[in-house]
């Protein structure tokens, strides 16, 4: 390794000056990372990322390149080209024979989650890395001791991918659709996924309100650009038909077999139509409106166990006049969405999901008023959360 000395060349000369303090030496090296040569600080040269980039939450361009791994033998049959990215291999692995199965229990879907993504991943490659950061998120759940690592590879193929997607979308055609489509899909796992502490900011914005309800909306927009026959035939066409399946079947039931809830609900459903002053009447229509998909999600919610992901369905379509709602919450959307912890509470033995209900209940509380604090107390007392 080449080695300089940290030392100041004035004290190797007799005329140095005498009063000025000696500076430890200390080794310097050319193989750390051009982050931390760039901040001017001593690289640890952790691999697949130095620790000073994991302390301070900073880019490691080593996860760029392939970490050092110990020689094979040369033999026949081996070439001199450049080394495969093992750490990829692990994340592609994985998902292909894990992560894909803890999305959903629909057979059908899992089916879909395990190939057809990894299949439109050799083709699109912000949909690979939406792939691989997911699995790094499942594997930085399981494995504490590496929790660090994984998160760091999940946070930079996000990051990379989300770049990727945004420009995309700017160019927004029925041929690059589906890629789109179903990264819109694995955000939303991911931004679930994440530490609770890490995705806050992704989760309620700069408004106090969740952002994946937005990236939802527009992922059902970007649907609408695909045509009829390529959703019945094309690659996606399983997670629609899942999807239109699952849409009839909740539209289906109409009485809830849960005489309490049904009480709640009616109640709730009520205390939103009163008339109050500031709030316009057609805000009401689309509070009862809002109220009334939800409980849809709810009755369907009890046949498919509690952990099916098609809790979200009711926020795939919802009014036009709820978007800017969502943007200065009002307290009537902040009570629809207490209601909403109750189905993230039934889904909360999927890793992807655990502790979202108690949070999201933990966000909503301080910003209701006391006249509203009431009528949160059902969904409180059904997902356990308490206030501070």
């Amino acid at each position: 390794m080449d080695v300089d000395m940290g030392m100041d060349t004035e004290a190797d000369t007799p005329a140095a000056a005498p009063a000025k303090a000696s500076r430890r030496t200390h080794a310097k090296t050319r193989t750390g990372c051009k982050t931390c040569k760039s901040r001017k600080i001593k690289c640890g040269e952790e691999r697949p990322q130095c620790r000073n980039c994991i302390r301070h939450n900073v880019s490691c361009d080593y996860l760029q390149t392939p970490s050092p791994r110990p020689s094979v033998a040369a033999s026949p049959g081996h070439g001199n080209g450049p080394g495969l990215n093992m750490a990829d291999l692990e994340l592609l692995h994985h998902y292909s024979t894990s992560t894909y199965a803890t999305l959903t229990d629909s057979l059908t879907l899992r089916d879909f989650y395990r190939f057809t993504h990894v299949e439109l991943g050799l083709r699109c490659e912000y949909m690979m890395r939406a792939v691989l950061a997911l699995a790094a998120l499942h594997l930085a759940h399981y494995r504490p001791n590496m929790r660090s690592h994984y998160l760091a590879l999940a946070t930079e193929h996000h990051q990379i991918a989300s770049r990727d997607a945004m420009a995309a979308m700017n160019e927004l055609s029925p041929e690059i659709a589906p890629f789109l489509v179903c990264f819109s899909t694995l955000t939303v796992f991911y931004a679930f996924g994440s530490s609770i502490k890490q995705s806050d900011k992704f989760f309620f914005g700069e408004h106090g309100v969740p952002d994946w309800i937005f990236l939802l909306r527009g992922s059902f927009a970007i649907v609408k650009t695909i045509s009829v026959e390529e959703r019945t035939t094309g690659p996606l066409a399983p997670m629609f038909g899942y999807g239109r399946d699952s849409w009839q079947a909740r539209e289906a039931i109409a009485v809830d077999p849960d005489p309490e809830r049904t009480a709640r609900l009616d109640a709730l459903e009520s205390f939103l139509s009163i008339p109050r002053r500031g709030v316009p009447d057609r805000h009401r229509a689309t509070y009862l409106q809002w109220l009334g998909e939800l409980r849809k999600s709810m009755r369907h919610n009890d046949r498919a166990r509690g952990n099916d992901a098609t809790v979200f369905l009711w926020l795939f379509d919802f009014p036009d006049d709820v978007l800017p709602l969502l943007k200065h919450p009002t307290q009537e959307t902040l009570l629809i969405l207490a209601y909403f912890c109750v189905l993230l509470d039934r889904m909360s033995g999927r890793w992807w999901v655990h502790g979202w209900s108690t949070h999201l209940m933990g966000r909503i509380w301080p910003l209701l008023e006391d006249e509203y604090r009431i009528w949160v107390r059902w969904p409180m007392e059904q997902i356990g959360w308490v206030p501070p």
